[in-house]
C-alpha cells in the first residue's frame, strides 16, 4: 500500500490562498491618509507602508521560528519534501503577504550606512533580520537559504531540468556577488543610493507592481531558474557573500550521508548548485600553475586598486549631486537653461553652480578612494578563490562545500546509505509501508 503524498501539498496550497486573500488588510496604512479633495489620487509608492509594531515583532518571531524549523528538517529529519513545503510557506508569507519587506539582503545597505554614520538610527527589526541568518549560518549552515528566503524559494519552485554549469564558469560568475556587495555598500554609504532594493529582481512579482524593466529582469531570472539552479542566489546575491563566509565555519552542517560515504558518486549529479566536491584521485593534487601566473595573481589587488581609481567617477554618476553638476555643465556648454526639471528647480532656488561643482568634486574624490579599496578587495577575493581552487581542493570522499551549500536537502535521496537508513526506520516502526522523502513503500 503506497502512501498518498499529494494531500499535504493540496492542503498547504489552499491555506496559502486563504492567507493571500487577507494580505492586503495586514499591510494597511498605520495612519489614515489626508483627503485633499478634487478627485486627487495618491501615487503608487516604491516601498510598502511601514508595518504596525506588533506585526514587525510577529515577523521577527516567524522568521526565527522558520529558520529553526528549517535547521531541524535538514539536520534531524533529513527531509527534502518538508523543506520544499516550508519554502512554499516562505514564498506566500515573507514574499507575497509581507511583500519582501523583511529582507536581510537589502539590510546590508542599512547596516553599512549606520556603521559609517553614527547619527543614523538602525531599527532593531532591521538588525534582527540582518544578523539572524548569519548567526544561524555559523551554527547550522545556510538554512535560511534552503527554506526561508523567498528570493531563493521562488527560484527553487520553478527548477525543472538541472543544467550543470562548467566549473570554470561557476568560478568566474562567483566573483559577481562580491563586486555587487562592494558597489552596493559604497553607493549606500556615499550617496544613500540603495541599489540592492532598487534592483531586487523579484519584489515586483511579490507586490504585483513594478517597472517593465524590473518585471522583465525578474521574469528572465525565473526563466533561467527553470534549468539553472538559483542563478540570483549563486551569481548575484550580495548577502550570499556573508552567508558563505559564516557557513564555512558552521558548527554543525548538513551532510550528504547519515554515516559514512561509500564514494558512489550519485550525490554529485543530484545537486543543481554545484555544491558537492568530488574526491581527488589518490595521490593527485591539482597543479599550482607557473611562477609567472602566480605573480600575476598576487598583483591583482594592486591592479584592482588602480582600476578602481579610474572607475570611481563613473560610479559617482549615480550620486544626485554629481548628476546635477553634469546637467548644469552640459547645459552651460550648449547655451541652454532650464532644460530639465532638476536644473530648473536648482536655478529657481537660487543655488550657486560653483557650490554644486565643489560638492560634486568632493563626491567624485570619495568614490575614487572607495572604488580603489573595492578594486583591491576584489583582487584579494580572486587571489583567495584561485589559490583555494587550485592548491587545496584535496578530499578523500564526496563532500559538501559548506560555503556554497544552501541546505536544500536534495542530495539526501541520492545516497544509498540514506536509503538504507530509511528502510531500517521502516522496519523499526513495524509497518509494511512508511512515508518519507526518499523511501518507497514495502
Amino acid at each position: 500500500m503506497q502512501t498518498n503524498r499529494k494531500r499535504p501539498g493540496v492542503a498547504l496550497t489552499a491555506a496559502i490562498a486563504a492567507i493571500a486573500t487577507s494580505g492586503a488588510a495586514m499591510c494597511a496604512d498605520r495612519f489614515p491618509r489626508p483627503d485633499f479633495g478634487g478627485g486627487y489620487e495618491f501615487p503608487a509608492t516604491q516601498f510598502s507602508p511601514p508595518a504596525a509594531p506588533w506585526l514587525e515583532i510577529a515577523d521577527v518571531a516567524a522568521f526565527a521560528a522558520a529558520m529553526l524549523f528549517a535547521a531541524w528538517l535538514v539536520l534531524k529529519k533529513r527531509s527534502r519534501r518538508n523543506v520544499a513545503l516550508l519554502s512554499i510557506f516562505s514564498i506566500a508569507y515573507f514574499g507575497f503577504i509581507r511583500e519582501g519587506c523583511f529582507c536581510p539582503v537589502g539590510a546590508i545597505q542599512n547596516v553599512a550606512v549606520a556603521l559609517a554614520d553614527g547619527d543614523v538610527a538602525l531599527p532593531l527589526t532591521v538588525v534582527a533580520f540582518f544578523v539572524m541568518p548569519l548567526f544561524m549560518a555559523v551554527i547550522f549552515g545556510r538554512v535560511f537559504c534552503g527554506g526561508v528566503c523567498p528570493l531563493g524559494a521562488i527560484q527553487d519552485a520553478v527548477l525543472m531540468k538541472r543544467l550543470r554549469l562548467p566549473e570554470w564558469l561557476q568560478y568566474a560568475l562567483g566573483i559577481i556577488p562580491y563586486a555587487y556587495f562592494g558597489v552596493a555598500t559604497l553607493c549606500a554609504v556615499l550617496s544613500s543610493n540603495y541599489l540592492i532594493c532598487r534592483y531586487d529582481p523579484f519584489v515586483a512579482f511579490f507586490r504585483f507592481s513594478g517597472s517593465p524593466g524590473m518585471l522583465a529582469f525578474g521574469g528572465g531570472l525565473l526563466a533561467l531558474s527553470t534549468f539553472v539552479g538559483r542563478p540570483y542566489c549563486r551569481f548575484l546575491c550580495p548577502y550570499s557573500v556573508l552567508l558563505a563566509l559564516c557557513s564555512k565555519w558552521s558548527w554543525r552542517h548538513a551532510t550528504i550521508t547519515p554515516d559514512e560515504c561509500i564514494s558512489c558518486g550519485l550525490c554529485e549529479d543530484s545537486c543543481p548548485f554545484g555544491a558537492i566536491r568530488a574526491p581527488a584521485p589518490s595521490g593527485v593534487v591539482k597543479p599550482k600553475g607557473s611562477r609567472a601566473g602566480l605573480l600575476l595573481i598576487l598583483a591583482l589587488p594592486l591592479i584592482g586598486a588602480v582600476t578602481g581609481v579610474f572607475a570611481g567617477p563613473s560610479l559617482a554618476e549615480m550620486d544626485r549631486t554629481v548628476k546635477l553638476a553634469g546637467m548644469i555643465a552640459r547645459q552651460d556648454a550648449a547655451g541652454e537653461t532650464d532644460a530639465t526639471l532638476e536644473t530648473q528647480a536648482f536655478r529657481l532656488s537660487g543655488g550657486k553652480r560653483e557650490e554644486v561643482f565643489a560638492r560634486a568634486d568632493a563626491v567624485v574624490g570619495n568614490y575614487r578612494l572607495g572604488a580603489a579599496i573595492l578594486g583591491a578587495f576584489l583582487g584579494l577575493v580572486i587571489v583567495g578563490k584561485t589559490l583555494t581552487r587550485n592548491a587545496f581542493d584535496v578530499k578523500e570522499t564526496y563532500a559538501i562545500d559548506k560555503g556554497q551549500c544552501v541546505s536544500c536537502a536534495r542530495c539526501f535521496a541520492s545516497c544509498p546509505r540514506e536509503r538504507l537508513r530509511l528502510r531500517e526506520l521502516g522496519k523499526d516502526a513495524g509497518s509494511s509501508s512508511y512515508d518519507s522523502d526518499n523511501g518507497r513503500s514495502a
